[in-house]
Order: structure tokens, then sequence, then C-alpha cells
């Protein structure tokens, strides 16, 4: 330490460059950690390896060298046999907590104000819907409406640290994952947590932020990472054996520890996020089988999930402050601040008329937090109105209030404070874009901003060092808040084709940001940034067709984030239609019927749109269903029409407006309604008003269970087997090794896509309506990535309406399966898989395929089209003798527009009479041909309009013209076009719908 002592001696004091000695105090704010760990440093005691090389930097040493030198003369120094001895684990895990919350409170603290303000956002219990109580049949798509996510309980802070924390798991579940919006608190919450269970229990906490895992499993991060930092707190004079990393297995095995993990959506896994969500489950076993753990997590990447494969977690997501604990947090942050008055004018200034949108952003604490000090610093500050203008105000600031980290003159240096900013968009999009997510390796820092911006930003705490990384030693750094590395990337982006460049007939050169995760907060704050052609950006997105059927999946999912992006974007001349036509989706006012999937995302979307707008069509909707007043048991009660949208509109509202009495009388009408009607039939009160409280809220029934038997095939049964057998923890390949080696289908790479061909032919084949449903709902809660292109190639073709029930619930099971395939692949993945060959089963392997006996759906190559369909008509005497068929190939088409020259060239050279005017050049003039000269014939003329090639699609001024044609003209597209019979070219039994329809418009006729 000499070195050291002497260097701090030597050095100029921060902004006094005229006198030299640094105090540990200067160490501290130069080196962003705590006192204790300098002064541990400075006695010689063992350190964390990234906090050393901090310190070293702040010092003006080359810290691989320093640290080189270090460990040389240790090794080559005489050292004694460590003595054995027997380890303390509750003061290991003791002083390391202690030693993390320290580090914590200097590396992620948004301000040098830095207060600890005492106020928690409340925690909701999450449940899947109890099995309500239902007679008779039940539509497949009300079962599944039976099991939506809802809120069983509330638990204010106290309460969860008490009835949680502080009790022992009676249920199977036993471990706990806290879900919430970035700054819900979810980190602080943990951190209480752990001292909860530090100061009450005697459980030893370990705490591990899971972005510095880097690769490792959970295992190999505490025996070679976090135990011997926490050993060297207690021990420092011992290493770490392989007694020691023994005996700690054997404490966990033991039971009573806690495993606190902080950030799965920080975990750099690659692009599917919820990999990690799985990985965890997988690794919580052996050594590690007995512990209880904690976990947090986004949302986004939680409900990309809604059927979560972390089985054995109850689930919590963090509620918004009430108003009464948004004035206590002002209350007491100002008081800290010692400026009481202050805060009396800030919660004044809340209560304010046409204020809503404000007083909704700051129920988060994060956002509170930065309001605070906004209206702490700036007497004249206005309070803003969106999340992006919040954040712009805060740095706005955060200059004025971080003085003494910087010695730069700001005034003098006009533009370096737009550079900084620029530079740490351009990192924050980088880290965005790759594997590293929130983690941001020095390599990638000094690409992307350079060494003179990065120290900048290093000394006014945008950046903090947090880890090291595993396999190189390299410094790893992260903004102190990972919604400002969100919000840096939003600024930087000046042109929104950075997140869509639609290229629609060959998606893989294009950009499609807009479905991945990690970009939805960026894509909602770069909305709220006063943009250059947001309107531009957003009517794509709600225009916006993926070419894959008319049920257009990605279609919805823009346009949902449009939706989304309504909140910040508020000026927007056509956010009114917006949230009509999302409020129109999620409670089917638009005149078709629409799959359950999409009505219920549309309706968890309308909880995060505009809010005003949200709230004034809820309670219209509500207001102009008629009333009914209804006598029961000398009981009277007010019910509205159209139940199951108005209930579910009233609970929406009292979400988005908590206390509104209009929600609030209805659901409590209906509660005591159901209730009085359960006791009319004999129930006890108590089990009738729980019943009552299932039946709305989704609460669990306390009465005795209802059990409902339905009869399953036994070749669905297997495919279910099988498919459940993946969601488990000990899959692997070799697990259905007899299962291939007894298939006759020799094609076949793995059991995943045996079970993906197993379900895809059960679905598409099989009479059993509860076989699929429990099939679909089984693959629902699957993330083998791999099976998702071999079920859309293969379900695509079920895509399709007929009045025939076996059709229709065909229909609605296929389309659940697809859509949930197409919230977790990416948009070109999809497109592929949507526009490939559909696999087909050989007859003589479908006897080793798991599904019920059916024909197998017809598979068409357009490129024989010509020739099929002919030969379809030839096999039919009174049809080939009634007809003369002409396909006309749209593929190449030129115009586009106007292909009237090549639609009659097709024409003539399939036996239609020539024009004795010459070729039509125009589509009017096609329209007389064909009205005039062809109505004489001796057959009468079929026009069936086709593409040969799958990427190619028909115009839409060429569709209007066509519709003016009349006579017996059919069209394979999933396009809009009127007058015109339309086939889906994704219909499985093309040939025989083409045969039917020209049955009934010719010999019928």
């Amino acid at each position: 330490m000499d070195k050291v002592r002497q260097q701090m001696a030597e050095l100029e004091k921060p902004l006094n460059p005229d006198k030299r000695g640094w105090s540990k105090e200067n160490l501290v704010n130069q080196a962003y950690v705590s006192i204790s760990t300098v002064q541990r440093f400075l006695d010689g005691k063992p350190c964390d390896r990234g906090t050393v090389i901090s310190i070293l930097k702040a010092l003006e040493f080359e810290p691989i060298n320093f640290i080189a030198e270090h460990d040389s003369s240790l090794q080559n120094s005489d050292r004694e046999p460590q003595p054995k001895i027997t380890i303390d684990w509750q003061r290991v895990c003791q002083s390391m907590l202690n030693e993390q919350q320290e580090e914590q409170r200097f590396r992620r603290r948004a301000t040098e104000m830095g207060f600890e303000i005492n106020v928690f956002v409340p925690l909701g219990l999450i449940k899947r819907k109890q099995q309500q109580r239902r007679s008779g049949n039940v539509p497949m798509e009300l079962l599944h409406q039976l099991e939506p996510e809802v809120v069983t309980r509330i638990y204010e802070h106290d309460e969860f640290m008490t009835d949680v924390i502080g009790q022992n798991p009676t249920g199977k579940n036993k471990h706990i994952a806290i879900v919430g919006e970035p700054g819900a608190g979810k980190t602080t919450l943990l951190d209480k947590i752990a001292t909860h269970i530090q100061e009450n229990n005697q459980d030893l906490p370990i705490c591990i932020a899971l972005a510095s895992l880097q690769g490792k499993t959970l295992k190999d991060y505490i025996l070679q990472e976090w135990l011997p930092e926490a050993m060297a707190l207690v021990y420092p004079d011992i290493d770490v054996e392989k007694s020691h990393k023994t005996s700690l297995q054997k404490r966990l095995r033991h039971g009573g520890v806690w495993l606190l993990l902080d950030g799965v959506d920080e975990m750099a896994v690659g692009p599917n996020s919820c990999l990690s969500l799985e990985e965890i489950r997988n690794q919580l076993t052996d050594w590690l089988g007995n512990v209880r753990v904690v976990l947090t997590c986004r949302t986004n990447v939680w409900d990309a999930r809604l059927n979560n494969p972390l089985t054995g977690f109850d689930t919590y997501k963090t509620q918004e402050f009430k108003p009464e604990q948004v004035d206590d947090f002002i209350q007491q942050w100002f008081a800290e601040a010692k400026n009481i008055q202050r805060g009396q004018e800030l919660q004044e200034k809340l209560q304010e008329p046409q204020k809503e949108r404000i007083r909704q952003l700051v129920k988060n604490p994060l956002r509170l937090s930065l309001l605070c000090q906004i209206f702490s610093q700036n007497k004249q500050a206005e309070l803003p109105e969106t999340k992006a203008e919040l954040y712009q105000h805060f740095v706005r600031y955060f200059y004025e209030w971080k003085p003494s980290q910087s010695v730069i003159d700001w005034a003098t240096q006009p533009g370096l404070r737009e550079e900084l900013h620029q530079a740490l968009g351009r990192l924050s999009i980088a880290g965005l874009d790759s594997d590293a997510r929130f983690r941001l390796p020095l390599s990638l820092i000094q690409q992307e901003m350079g060494d003179r911006l990065f120290k900048l930003a290093w000394d006014l705490g945008w950046l903090n060092l947090v880890d090291r990384e595993a396999a190189t030693d390299e410094s790893v750094y992260a903004f102190f808040h990972p919604t400002f590395q969100e919000y840096f990337a939003a600024l930087a982006i000046d042109d929104w084709h950075f997140f869509l460049n639609h290229v629609p007939h060959n998606p893989d050169e294009g950009i499609y940001r807009i479905f991945e995760l990690q970009w939805k907060e960026v894509i909602i704050l770069w909305f709220g940034n006063n943009n250059k052609n947001r309107d531009k950006f957003i009517e794509l997105l709600t225009s916006f067709n993926d070419r894959c059927g008319i049920e257009n999946f990605y279609g919805y999912r823009a346009y949902f984030l449009a939706a989304c992006a309504i909140s910040e974007f508020t000026i927007y001349e056509r956010a009114d239609e917006i949230v009509e036509r999302l409020f129109q989706i999620g409670f089917s006012n638009i005149g078709e019927e629409l799959h359950y999937c999409v009505e219920d995302a549309a309706r968890e979307v309308f909880k995060k749109t505009d809010r005003l707008k949200a709230i004034n069509l809820l309670t219209k909707l509500i207001r102009e269903e008629k009333e009914h007043k209804i006598t029961l048991e000398n009981q009277s009660f007010r019910l509205r029409g159209n139940a199951e949208n108005t209930h579910e509109a009233a609970k929406i509202l009292t979400k988005l407006d908590p206390g509104n009495k209009l929600a609030e009388d209805l659901l409590e009408n209906v509660i005591s309604f159901y209730t009085a009607m359960d006791c009319s039939w004999g129930m006890d009160r108590e089990d009738a008003l729980s019943s009552a409280h299932s039946l709305v809220y989704g609460l669990p029934f306390k009465g005795e269970p209802i059990k409902v038997e339905f009869k399953i095939e036994n070749e669905s049964i297997k495919v279910i087997k099988l498919l459940d057998k993946l969601t488990k923890s000990d899959y692997n390949e070799y697990t259905f090794k007899d299962i291939l080696k007894s298939s006759k289908d020799k094609k076949l790479k793995s059991s995943k896509e045996f079970i993906a061909k197993s379900l895809v032919n059960l679905l598409c084949n099989s009479e059993d309506d509860m076989g699929c449903f429990a099939a679909t709902l089984k693959f629902t809660k699957m993330i083998q990535y791999e099976m998702f292109p071999l079920v859309v190639e293969g379900l695509r073709n079920c895509l399709y309406r007929k009045t025939d029930k076996d059709d229709v619930d065909r229909y609605f099971h296929c389309y659940g399966v697809i859509w949930h395939c197409a919230q977790k692949m990416s948009y070109p993945e999809f497109y592929s898989a949507w526009h490939s060959q559909p696999f087909t089963i050989n007859a003589k392997v479908s006897d080793n395929i798991l599904v019920s006996k059916s024909n197998t759906n017809q598979v068409l190559n357009f490129a024989e089209f010509p020739e099929v369909l002919p030969s379809a008509i030839v096999s039919d005497p009174m049809l080939n003798q009634a007809v003369q068929l002409i396909c006309i190939d749209g593929s190449e088409f030129n115009p586009l527009d106007n292909p009237a020259t090549d639609i009659y060239i097709q024409m003539v050279e399939q036996g239609c009479p020539e024009r004795q005017e010459g070729t039509p050049t125009t589509m009017p003039l096609l329209k007389a041909y064909w009205r005039l000269n062809l109505r004489n014939l001796e057959k009468r003329v079929a026009l069936v309009f086709y593409n040969s090639k799958i990427d190619r699609e028909f115009s839409k001024p060429f569709l209007t013209a066509l519709s003016a044609f009349g006579g017996t003209i059919a069209i394979i597209t999933d396009r809009p076009c009127d007058n015109v019979k339309r086939i889906s070219p994704n219909h499985p039994n093309l040939i025989d719908a083409v045969l039917k329809w020209l049955q009934r418009s010719i010999l019928e006729a």
C-alpha cells in the first residue's frame, strides 16, 4: 500500500489543482465506491476485483500491471498452512450483504441527494383464474377465457414482509417472482427483503445481480465469484478451498437460504429473453434444490410468457402508488431536503386541473423521485406531461446538482453536453442491439464514445463500473438506471427507419425492431421526444401488413405498439381514432368476429394507451348499455346489458381510475346479484360470496372445488403427454430416442420435429375438440423455439372459416397456437415459415405420427395449379361440358396496376377468341372484351386468377378494376376484392373449393 499512499499524497486535489494530496473522501468521490471499501483497501484487506480496479484507475495506476505485481509478491512470499476453522455462514452472508448494499447506494443513486424514502409500492399476487361453474356445452373460446391473469390479493409493504417473506410456504410454490415496469422499485424492494431476512428469521440471504452471470450457471457463479468475495470480508487470510465449497453446498442443501436474483431482463442470453426464465428454473436442482428464490423481472419480458415456465413460483406484480402514497413520498423527500414548503407547492401543482397525465406518470417511484429532484432544483419548473419530457427535464438539471463531480465549465463549451449525449446514445443503441443489453463492456464503450467522453460520463456518474467479464477480465459498466440507457438511445435516433424498414417480399432484408422486446420502451420514448415524421411512423405502424394471410398477426402487434406510443405522442391528430379502434378490437364492436387472443391482447394494451381517452371510452361503453332492474329474493339489483364487455370494462376502469364510482357500483351490483342467486339455490352465503368474487374478479373459490370431466381421445392424450414432457426441466434430446428409432419417417431430425408434426396433424385432422383444446393450452407453455417454424408451416392451411362447427373449432385451435408463435418469433422467421412449403405425412409413415384417423390435407404447388385444376374439372363430366376454364397467373403482371395486355394474352393462349379491335391496353377495354366478345360461346368462360410465386401479390388498383367486371371470376388471394369470388391460397382443400364454386356458379345457375 506504500505506492498507493504516496500517489494519494502527490495527486492534485479535485476542483483545486493548486493543492496536492487526496483524502479518503476524495478517493470515494473519484472512484464511486463507499468509504468503508476505501478503508478496507488502504488497510490491505481483500476487496472485490472490480472495486479495486475502479480505485486504481482513479489513482491513475495501470490496474492490470499493479494487480499482477501484487499477485506476484504474494506468490513469492512464504505462506503458512491455512488453519482449519468452522465457517460462520451467517456472518459471511451478513458481511457480504452489507458490502453489496453500501456499494449499491453509491452505484445507483440518481442524485447527490440520494434520500431513502420509506414509501413502497403495493404488490399484487397474480393467479390464473380458477375454473368457473358452468353448465351445458361451453364453446372452446370461452373455455380459454376462464383463465386470464388476475390480481387475487394486494399486499402493502409491511404485509408482504410479514405474510409472505416471513412465513414458510404452505403450498407448492415456495419461490417468488416480483414483476414490474422500469423504475417501479423492484431492486429497492429486493434490498429490503434481504434486510428483513437478515434481521428477522436468521435465514441466509445471497444476493446476485443476474447481469453478472455472464453465461455462468448459478452454481458456478456462487462458488467461483460470490464465495471468494464473501469469504474475504470475514476471513481475509483464508483462501477458498474445495472444503469451503463443500461446506457451503451442505449449508445450502440444509435449507434456510434465500437466493435474491435481480434483473432477469438484464441477463445477456441472446434475442429470446424468455430463455433466461427457463435457465433459472432448470438450475434450481441438487444443492440449490432447497433454497427459496426471489427474482425480479420487467413486465414486458415476463408478459412475453404469460404462461411462464417457472413452476414453483408465485408472481407478485408491483402496483402503482396510491394518491396518498404519492403525497407521503413527496412529504418525506422534501423533509429530507429540508424544504417542506417546496414539497407542499409540488403537491398543489399536481392537483391543478389538466394535470391528470403527470399525476398518472408519477405513480411510479423512479419518475416521482425525478420529479421531486427537478422541482427542488428549479423554482420555476413546469410539470412535464410525458415520460420523455420528464427525462428531458431531469437531464437538463442533472449537471446543476452534480457540480462536484466535474471541473468542466459548461458555459465555455456549449457543444460538449450535446456531444456527450449523442455518444451516450450511440453506446446505448450498441448495447441494446447486442447480447450485452445493459452490461456495457469497456471495449464497446471505447468503440462508441472514445476515452475522452467515456471519462466524462464516468466522472459525472452516467456510467458506473459494475462488473468484470468472466472470460477476459474486461471492465463492465452500466447506466445508473436502465431507463436512462433507453432514454439516451431514443434521443440519438433521428430517423424512424431505424426501427422499421419494411421489405414486404423479402423481410430478411428489412429492419423490424418494432417486434423486439428490448426496443419497445425506446420506441415509446422516441415518440415523446418531438422527433420529425412521428406521424408518418405511426401511420405505418397502424397499417402494417405482414403478408401472411388475412389474419395479419404482426399487423396487430404493430398496431398495439402504436396505441402504446399514443401515451407519449398525445398531440397526434389521429390519436382518438387509434384508441377508438383499439377499443373496438378489445370489446368486439367492429362487426367482425375476432379471436379471443386478439381481444385479450387489445384489452391489455388498452391499459397502456392514452389514459384519459381510455377512461372516456370505457365510461361511455358502460353508460350506453341499458340498465336492467332485476328482483331476486326480495332484493333489487341494477345490472347492465352486454355483461361480458361491461364487466371487463369496469374492471379495467377501476385500474385506470381508482375510485371510479360508476365501475365500482357496477361490479358490486354484479357480485351482490350472483351471491343472492347462489343463495337462492341453497348455497351457503360465505361460499356464494366467494363464488361471486371468483366469477367477477377471478379470485380463488373457497368452497368445495368443482370437478369437470372431459372425454379426451387416446390419440390426443399421447400428443399432450409429449408436449408435457417438453415443458419439464429434465427434457433432453434423448428422451424420445426410442420413438424416433421406431418411426418409419427417417427424415425426422429430432424428437421436437416429431412432436411438432404430431401436434400439427392432431389439430388439422382430429375431431376430438377437447383433446385439441388441451393440446393448444399445453403448447402455449412451450419455449422450444425450434418447434415454432414447423408448427406455423403445418397449421397455416387450417386458418379458414366455414359454417361447419368442426372447422370453426379447428380454426380457433390453430389460430391460438399460431398467435403464440407470432408473439415469440421474429417477423422474418415467421414470414419464412408461413411461405415455405408445408410438410406432409407420407401415407406409409402416418401410422407412426400420433394423430386421429383422418385424411391428410391437400398440399398444392401453385406452379402446378393450371394443370391440376383442369384435370379435376375433366373428372366431372357435367362441369367439363359446361365450363371453359381460364387460369390467369398474376406473378408476372407488368405493370401491376394495369395488366390488361398480360391477361388478354393468357386468355387467347388458352382458347379465347381474339379481339377484332386489337389487344386491349387498359382494364376498361379488357372489361368490354370480357362482357361483349365472350358471352355467346358454347361454354361459359370462367376466370381464375392466382400467383404461381408465393412472394407476389395482386395490387389494390388491379383488384378495384377487377371488381367491376362481373361474371364468373374467382381470385386466389387473401386481399379484399369486392364482387369477385375470393378463395384463400392457404385453404387446405383449395381445388375442392374452386370446384364447388364453379358448380354453384354455373351448374346450379
